[in-house]
């Protein structure tokens, strides 16, 4: 900044980033799907969900219009019929946001090296454990 100021150049200071914590939380007697907003909406992971019998679903994503949308009832028409449909067979679905820095698992999962790639589980994969981290606080700074 010296060297502006000695310049005589103009200096602009915008305003600070605000800092906010954010946490994942692991699920409680649910299936949770974590998702990014590569998903674009699309209930496929419900539906494997509900063919695995598990009713009780938590969906996380990071794309708050998706989240919006789905609350709001106003989906894209192409997927209406299938979060319906997922609605009507399971116990509960609840749809929450989450912000992307707490959203290691499925950020890392849709990072651009696995792109076209899929991950179906009926249970926790092995190699989740080195990116979750329940209840640990991460920054966000926007």
């Amino acid at each position: 900044m010296l060297v502006l100021r000695e310049q005589g150049l103009p200096m602009k200071y915008g305003p600070a980033p605000k800092c906010s914590q954010c946490i994942w939380l692991p699920p409680v007697n649910q299936v949770k799907i974590n998702t990014d907003g590569a998903a674009q909406g699309n209930p496929e992971s419900v539906e494997i969900a509900l063919s695995n019998g598990w009713k009780n679903i938590w969906v996380e994503s990071d794309a708050a219009a998706a989240v919006t949308a789905f609350k709001s009832d106003s989906s894209p028409w192409q997927l209406k019929t299938r979060w319906k449909e997922c609605i009507k067979r399971s116990d509960n679905i609840t749809l929450s946001h989450i912000w992307r820095e707490a959203n290691l698992v499925a950020d890392k999962v849709a990072a651009p090296k696995n792109e076209g790639e899929s991950f179906e589980c009926s249970r926790r994969p092995p190699w989740i454990y080195k990116w979750e981290a329940p209840y640990q606080c991460f920054l966000r700074f926007a």
